[in-house]
């Protein structure tokens, strides 16, 4: 029996006995019985008063103790059922969400080296031209998506307007509930010598869907690099209450419940809340191409024959402060063209930036793998053409089905 109880069967055996006196008294002469109902009422109510002040101690003190309690396993608590929803990933992936990147083919000092010898001053000021300054200002989101898109791909971004971004913006996920704000915006820059076009055409679906950004800077494969950063930029600027950032590619479909679980998994698991998070790519050491190609990167722009390790560009994650110190670093080093190596490899290498990888990410290419969104095995699946695999890939979210069975 714990104390509480105890304490309060003594209430009633003395509410019983000060009950049992007054009946008693009754036979003792009037002059007497109201003495004695006194005294007996003083000393019961007395003693009933310590009895209710220690009870309330007491359940102050069990009160203190499960609220210290609930604290201390908040965070342990909040992990346990997070990964209880990553059930089918770790099942998938013999447990492994996620691990730390390590860059053994490159000597420390050549890093000293190139960040001293190849600085730069990239203050990336390019112009908004459509800001969408709105778009975070009523509802701030907890997870924003940056698309990078191109003018003439809005077959493809409706699309993704009426499957899964929807779905993850008014929190209707078939059979999911997702507990945080997020939201999305396509970012885009303007081709050669069109940009008045550009900006015209733009300006018409923004109207109607209020998630266009836009700025001066020359939409080119080279300029993805740039393109990203002023994403980034734009973040900071009109949207710095986000807690993560995931960069998606057109032909990408996200499992936005299961990401965002996975988001906060890692961040109540790292060493260090500054991190970015994608699929390491498979090259052991990733060597710069310096043919002519849409890759090709001088020894003038990086000095090293080989980049270090880095994530493939199709989708990743950044925390928050993670936003913050990769920009920093970019504006003091020289900007290179695979946007992939650059801002998943170099910039988090010379920033100290936690790099890691979970293979849960970007799944690519076959119907098997349509089937591992499905059933929750993988966060994202990529270089998905057309839109008809897209709308059989929403279908069976919606449905609950896939060829497949479970893997």
């Amino acid at each position: 029996m714990c104390r509480s109880q105890r304490f309060l069967k003594l209430q009633l055996v003395l509410l019983m006995f000060f009950f049992a006196a007054v009946v008693i008294l009754k036979m003792i002469p009037s002059d007497a019985v109201l003495s004695k109902v006194n005294s007996y009422q003083c000393e019961g109510l007395d003693l009933l008063d310590q009895a209710s002040r220690f009870h309330s101690k007491v359940l102050s003190t069990h009160d203190s103790y499960n609220t210290t309690l609930t604290k201390r396993l908040q965070g342990s608590t909040e992990t346990v059922i997070i990964k209880h929803y990553l059930h089918n990933i770790t099942r998938a992936h013999n447990n492994k969400l996620f691990q730390v990147i390590q860059d053994d083919h490159i000597h420390e000092s050549n890093w000293t080296n190139y960040k001293h010898n190849f600085e730069a001053k990239n203050e990336l000021n390019y112009t908004f031209l459509i800001t969408g300054e709105d778009i975070c200002t009523n509802d701030a989101p907890h997870l924003l998506i940056i698309i990078p898109s191109v003018v003439n791909d809005v077959g493809r971004r409706d699309l993704l307007r009426k499957t899964w971004l929807r779905a993850s913006e008014t929190n209707s996920w078939p059979r999911k509930r997702i507990q945080h704000k997020v939201k999305h915006i396509f970012l885009f820059g303007h081709r050669s010598k069109r940009l008045e076009s550009d900006w015209q055409l733009l300006s018409r679906e923004s109207l109607l869907n209020n998630d266009i950004i836009m700025a001066d800077f020359e939409d080119t494969y080279r300029n993805l690099t740039v393109k990203i950063l002023v994403g980034l930029k734009w973040t900071l600027k009109y949207c710095n209450k986000v807690q993560y950032v995931l960069k998606v590619d057109m032909d990408t479909f996200i499992n936005v419940p299961i990401m965002m679980n996975l988001l906060q998994y890692v961040q109540n698991n790292t060493s260090s809340a500054t991190f970015v998070i994608g699929l390491l790519h498979s090259y052991k050491k990733p060597l710069v191409v310096r043919k002519e190609s849409r890759w090709k990167v001088s020894e003038n722009e990086y000095p090293l024959p080989f980049y270090p390790r880095y994530l493939y560009g199709h989708t990743y994650g950044i925390s928050r402060t993670g936003i913050d110190t990769l920009v920093h670093m970019s504006e003091k080093i020289s900007l290179i063209a695979p946007e992939d190596a650059f801002i998943t490899g170099i910039l988090p290498k010379l920033a100290g930036v936690l790099r890691l990888t979970a293979p849960s990410f970007t799944a690519c290419c076959k119907k098997l793998e349509d089937c591992q969104i499905v059933w929750d095995n993988k966060v994202s699946a990529t270089q998905i053409k057309t839109n008809e695999r897209f709308e059989m890939l929403w279908s069976n979210i919606v449905m609950n089905s896939c060829e497949h069975k479970d893997i």
